[in-house]
């Protein structure tokens, strides 16, 4: 053979080698990627450690999968392989983690007991009509079947615990009589049996509520035994509660008053309490004379708010004996209780994406006041993440003024928009971190957690089927 095609036969010869060596071999990256979903046969030879080096399969055997995540690597995209398309380089390091597993039980293994004598108060608020999950693109939360039977799980865990409404919840718009002939009172019925089986003590009513009719919202009430709240919504001809002013819950060893506060300011819901033989006296009042008549009587006072963050403000500054304000008229996201006076305040946002959870353990001491062990630490980091975001800003207007300006004029109006929040918030935690926030020895203490209502929790059976009846007469806007 000519000598000059011998490089050209050991070049070929050594091409063939490789490719039969890798068509009989797994490549490791593919073993290692399905071992990690769960996939992997028992044809496995090796899997990738995390340094990039292989390991013998009889050194890492794989756990079985559980049904769930096989489920779900069997109908991933890519055959299951959620490290991103046709990645079997076996590198571990480009291959993405898979997301976790969403939570499917309210109880998860794992999580530390309730403290012996702690109760739960469950919360929502601003529901605005909403039967079943928010409809959102990404990452839908939501559904009144889903609380039921998230509340009925979790409540085992207490010594005592119910769930309160604070109102907002059975209209999207009060203002707006959207609904057809029915609509409004299948819907109510069916919220109503849902708050039923959430274990509901009581429901703040509020303008959406009595945009369904007074008659339909009491009746509905009256059959699932859940109590309306109303603190400051009288008759208009006697001036006298056209609801219960407040009420009294037995928790564990712990009595708590609700009380129900709406807004004195909705110019354009003025004519649906008007027509309705109602009227709104100031939540300031109604607020202190209720106080007044449970002095000494309860251990807590709660307040279900339909109020905007002013009144609130104005009420936790006059009215320093309510402990804890639940909900607003302008929904919001607390992941932390904020001040309030002597008091705070929380609100689980709207739409039923989120559930709160009170907790309350009684003290051993005289003490009135309910305090936060852990509200120091919350505080230092909210506190830092401020100042962090305010630097931030601050260089980056500067940096960008130096420069000729900024590029984008309506992307620096909302930064400076950004950085005006984020420095009043600094002011407010710099002065709660100064306030008498550490907890005597022996006090009552409370806790909140909020929980967000994924899709992969289980539903309450009969409340599915109520929600499925009412959308087969009405069905849900095509977003959902």
């Amino acid at each position: 053979m000519d000598s000059k095609k011998w490089p050209i036969v050991l070049f070929a010869l050594v091409v063939g080698g490789v490719f039969f060596a890798l068509s009989t071999t797994e490549p490791a990256g593919t073993a290692g990627i399905a071992s990690g979903q769960g996939g992997a046969t028992g044809k496995q030879a090796t899997t990738v450690a995390t340094n990039g080096a292989t390991t013998p399969a009889a050194l890492a055997q794989p756990k079985p999968p559980s049904p769930r995540i096989a489920a779900l690597t069997k109908s991933a995209p890519n055959g299951g392989n959620t490290g991103g398309a046709g990645n079997t380089s076996g590198t571990a390091t480009n291959t993405a983690l898979p997301a976790p597993p969403q939570p499917t039980t309210a109880n998860p293994p794992g999580e530390p007991k309730a403290a012996a004598g702690e109760v739960a108060l469950f919360f929502s608020a601003n529901n605005k009509g909403e039967l079943i999950d928010c409809g959102c693109r990404k990452s839908p939360l939501g559904g009144l079947a889903r609380r039921a039977k998230w509340v009925d799980e979790r409540k085992t865990r207490f010594a005592g615990a119910v769930h309160v409404d604070a109102g907002g919840s059975l209209s999207a718009d009060a203002g707006l009589d959207a609904d057809g002939p029915g609509q409004a009172a299948g819907r109510t019925e069916v919220y109503l049996a849902g708050l039923a089986a959430a274990h509901t003590a009581a429901l703040n009513v509020a303008p959406a509520e009595l945009a369904v009719g007074k008659s339909v919202l009491v009746s509905a009430a009256k059959r699932h035994k859940v109590d309306l709240v109303a603190t400051n919504t009288v008759a208009m001809q006697s001036g006298k509660p056209a609801f219960k002013p407040w009420l009294i819950i037995g928790l564990g060893d712990l009595k708590v008053a609700i009380l129900g506060l709406t807004t004195q300011r909705p110019p354009r819901h003025e004519a649906l309490y008007t027509k309705q033989g109602l009227a709104l006296t100031t939540p300031m009042k109604a607020a202190q004379r209720a106080v007044t008549k449970l002095k000494g009587k309860v251990d807590a006072i709660v307040a279900l708010s339909w109020l905007s963050q002013a009144e609130m403000d104005d009420l936790g500054e006059k009215v320093p004996e309510i402990d804890f304000i639940i909900g607003a008229k302008d929904s919001d996201l607390t992941m932390r209780p904020e001040f309030l006076g002597r008091g705070f305040r929380m609100d689980s946002y709207d739409k039923g994406k989120w559930l709160g959870e009170l907790r309350l353990r009684k003290g051993k001491t005289a003490e009135r006041r309910w305090f936060n062990p852990d509200l120091r630490d919350r505080l230092a980091y909210d506190q830092g993440s401020a100042q962090r975001e305010v630097a931030y800003y601050l260089k980056k207007h500067a940096d960008e003024d130096k420069a000729g300006g900024p590029k984008d004029p309506r992307s620096r109006k909302f930064e400076r928009d950004r950085l005006v929040a984020q420095r009043a918030k600094l002011a407010r935690v710099n002065l709660e971190l100064k306030g008498d926030i550490d907890p005597p020895d022996g006090a009552p203490s409370f806790s909140l957690k909020m929980h967000a209502m994924r899709t992969s929790l289980p539903e309450n059976p009969a409340i599915t089927k109520l929600v499925d009846g009412h959308h087969k007469r009405f069905p849900p806007p095509p977003r959902h």
